[in-house]
């Protein structure tokens, strides 16, 4: 009825977009979010289409959505943030270090940009690494279960079995459903 109302409000185009995307109505989403992106183009509208595409794991689309929306807000954490991870995604680590790096400077207590950069480092059998990166996280939030099922599989490639097995037990009292970051990574014994 807002549209009908006011065809030409964008911030309601990109709040349809968004509740479409959260039905996963997918190609409805693309939609409402190419009429905002019509009617102007702003780094709301490009970012919201990045992260749909990004949960469709159409990874080439969402980096060219998020560099146009960091092209209209170069500082935007989550972009910046999301751009690095996808890179790391498709293993091409010297592009993620280039955002990672832009992120850091922004901001290196962002819990995105800590979770994310630990979670880099992870997948480049840097353990140590992510190690730091995952405890400065969880010096902020405590209770993110995913970074402690994280922390646990980096401590567990070292060889720190107890510590592990304490990491995963706390994720898995915050959250039994944070066992899903394993995603096949590894085989887990009763």
């Amino acid at each position: 009825r807002a549209i009908k109302l006011e065809p030409g409000n964008v911030r309601y185009w990109n709040g349809k977009g968004a509740f479409l995307s959260e039905l996963n109505f997918i190609e409805k989403a693309h939609k409402a979010f190419d009429k905002a992106l019509s009617l102007e183009s702003n780094k709301y509208s490009w970012a919201n289409k990045g992260i749909l595409y990004c949960r469709n794991d159409e990874f080439d689309d969402a980096l060219s959505c998020f560099e146009r929306e960091l092209a209209l807000d170069e500082n935007n954490m989550d972009s910046l943030v999301l751009t690095a991870a996808i890179y790391s995604e498709l293993e091409d680590y010297e592009k993620a270090d280039e955002y990672f790096n832009r992120a850091e400077k922004i901001d290196s207590t962002n819990k995105a940009y800590l979770a994310e950069k630990g979670k880099h480092l992870l997948n480049q059998n840097e353990f140590r690494k992510s190690i730091e990166y995952f405890d400065r996280y969880l010096k902020i939030d405590n209770e993110a279960a995913f970074v402690w099922m994280y922390k646990s599989m980096a401590l567990s490639e070292l060889g720190r079995d107890e510590e592990s097995e304490m990491c995963f037990k706390k994720a898995y009292k915050l959250d039994p459903n944070s066992i899903d970051v394993f995603d096949e990574v590894v085989v887990i014994e009763e």
